[in-house]
């Protein structure tokens, strides 16, 4: 049997005359729709496994990967003396990003491989556009290039002994459907157009933060605490953690592309981007980079898992990380120990790790006993990830959750691993910030028709696969989603709002496009910010337990979120905690059930008081670094 591997489709592609003979397999949801519309029959690749089974032992492969992460550490300090002379753990500090590239080509092996031996194809054809270059971030490392699907499947065809053939897409008619698209979201996009062949690179968001800061930023007062943060990313909470830190004896920081920033002036005090390159670091060739890694089977670990020779895949990536990255980390550790002592920096606090700065910060501050490394949670979600506290959380001296059961979690998790001297608290920024919906909630009109705002798993732009059993992949929950849809239309005494999201770049949602189509008339489609809609709705659901689901909750609104029993693993103090608010379940069948009682369920017993989850709700900001036990937080000082 010939199959049609398909991940860009065009009307010119030429099927076999012999239906019989051939089958044909969507990659993703835009192909998905296209052959819909055309009236092909077709599978998904999802047909074919779940995530949980392609995951297996979660808790044995990070024992593996432990080992390997530390075998990894010493390859780099055998490269970079500077590294060893500093006693930097490199690979340690840039797994994050490596757990990602290497997890996703390991995952994706396997999926296929996994096809392979069910579907038994005697021939592949892979049909996909042309990519005209390959490049990529420290982050995501298939993000706008050529897929991971498309990089291993003749591999994987080759070592199964079947045919394979690759089709060059031209005239794909993907985007041609009907894309979701806000008008901000196009004007953002026609914006970054005249700006990008500009030489330097602009950011509207941290112009107005900083312009924002600068103008509103109050005096010092006098206080009993002398404190001076630098924080190495920027966000909303962030902006208004400094505002009120400024507001006490407190001095703050930014770390702004590469320069550093006096909050309270707007100055810009250092640049760290010409420090960082005023340092000077021997970069070893890359044949004996490759040999040393060779030597130390770093390879042999990631051919190993995903069986198969994948490794040629990633070097791209590998060198980009060993030649770039690393040396980027290491002269930013130089350097941050120097601006940390000379400023008499006692903390250093981040949100989101992403760059070699915040990264090579933290490592600095390692070796400044003064200074101390915070981290600080974008997010919650109900997820038991050990793989997370392992190569994110233990780096920071001390950690803070959005809630009281996520910090009582990863601090179980860390005694049940050597090397982890995190300490775990709880902060309740969400909690204050939501109370504004709270009181709009308390004036908005009564809805004609009870008002359900769904928030579904979002699509993503790239493949992002840890081997952790936190989120299934979106393309599993299509045949869901058009039930639940389905399960609306039935149920007009309820009007339903589908929150979309359009990522920069993705151009189509395709239950969007299954909405529009359906004419359902008590179904919305929107684009709309969250916070929107948490104003207006009667209740919640969400289909993963992340953020969403909190603000939901901590806005007071009747929320019920679910989860695919199998295919993650939900935190046993979350269960306890949301009770019936958080329920798995195996089927199609099974979540409508649990949907539908939720919905003729008295809406009082779906809303959560604020003591069940956390027992912070009022402190000021700056608690954050003052002596507040009944609030769980901790008093950071310069010694």
């Amino acid at each position: 049997m010939i199959y049609y591997l398909i991940e860009d489709f065009s009307k010119d592609i030429v099927f076999p005359e012999d239906k019989s003979s051939f089958k044909v397999v969507a990659l993703n949801q835009q192909v998905y729709y296209c052959l819909e519309q055309c009236g092909i029959d077709f599978e998904a690749l999802e047909d074919y496994y779940s995530s949980g089974e392609m995951r297996g032992d979660t808790k044995a492969y990070l024992s593996e990967q432990l080992k390997w992460l530390s075998d990894f550490d010493y390859v780099v300090q055998d490269i970079f003396d500077e590294a060893k002379r500093l006693e930097m753990n490199v690979a340690s500090l840039y797994f994050h990003h490596l757990k990602y590239l290497v997890d996703n080509i390991i995952l994706t092996t396997k999926i296929l491989k996994k096809f392979c031996n069910t579907a038994n194809p005697t021939r592949i054809i892979f049909c996909s556009q042309k990519y005209a270059n390959d490049e990529f971030d420290c982050f995501l490392a298939f993000r706008g290039a050529e897929s991971t699907y498309s990089r291993v499947c003749g591999v994987v065809a080759k070592q199964l002994g079947i045919e394979f053939e690759r089709v060059q897409v031209i005239n794909k008619i993907v985007n041609n459907a009907h894309g979701y698209r806000s008008k901000f979201v196009l004007f953002k996009e026609s914006i970054n157009k005249i700006l990008k062949p500009l030489p330097f690179k602009f950011s509207f968001s941290e112009f107005f933060q900083n312009f924002q800061l600068k103008t509103n930023a109050a005096s010092k007062q006098n206080s009993d605490f002398d404190g001076r943060v630098l924080f190495l990313t920027q966000s909303p909470y962030i902006l208004d953690m400094t505002r009120s830190l400024l507001k006490k004896n407190i001095s703050v920081y930014w770390l702004s592309r590469r320069k550093m920033i006096n909050a309270e002036t707007g100055d810009i005090v250092e640049n760290v981007d010409a420090l960082n390159a005023g340092q000077k670091l021997n970069l070893p060739q890359w044949a004996s980079v490759e040999q040393k890694l060779s030597d130390a089977k770093i390879l042999d670990w990631i051919d190993d898992h995903a069986g198969a020779q994948v490794t040629p895949l990633i070097m791209s990536r590998l060198k980009k990380c060993l030649l770039f990255y690393v040396p980027e980390i290491i002269k930013s550790s130089k350097v941050f120990e120097q601006i940390l002592t000379q400023f008499k920096i006692n903390a250093v606090a981040v949100h989101v790790l992403y760059t070699p700065e915040a990264l090579g910060a933290l490592d600095a501050a390692r070796r400044i006993t003064t200074c101390k490394k915070i981290g600080l949670s974008h997010g919650c979600d109900v997820s038991d990830s050990p793989s997370r506290l392992m190569f994110l959380e233990k780096i920071f001296d001390y950690y803070y959750t959005m809630t009281d059961q996520e910090a009582e979690h990863e601090t179980t998790l860390a005694r049940q691993w050597p090397g982890v001297s995190t300490k775990f608290y709880s902060y309740s920024y969400f909690q204050q910030s939501y109370g504004e919906i709270i009181e709009k909630r308390k004036q908005k009109t009564a809805n004609k028709n009870k008002m359900v705002l769904f928030v579904p798993v979002m699509d993503a732009l790239w493949p992002s696969r840890p081997v952790e059993l936190c989120q299934s992949f979106p393309m599993e929950y299509i045949s869901l989603h058009k039930k639940f849809i389905q399960y609306f239309q039935n149920n007009p005494q309820f009007d339903f709002v589908w929150k979309g999201l359009i990522n920069q770049g993705q151009g189509f949602d395709y239950m969007g496009q299954v909405i529009e189509d359906s004419k359902a008339k008590n179904i919305l489609y929107s684009e709309k910010k969250l916070k929107e809609w948490l104003v207006k709705a009667d209740y919640v659901i969400c289909d993963i337990a992340s953020t969403a689901y909190f603000e939901s909750i901590f806005s007071k609104i009747p929320t019920l979120g679910l989860y695919r029993i199998g295919d993650q693993r939900v935190r046993p103090n979350a269960l306890k905690t949301f009770d019936k608010n958080l329920q798995g379940y195996t089927n199609a069948d099974e979540a409508i059930e649990i949907i539908d009682n939720f919905l003729r369920a008295p809406a009082g017993d779906y809303i959560l008081p604020p003591e069940r989850y956390s027992s912070g709700g009022a402190e000021e900001y700056e608690s954050f670094f003052k002596n507040a036990e009944k609030y769980n937080t901790v008093h950071v000082k310069c010694e």
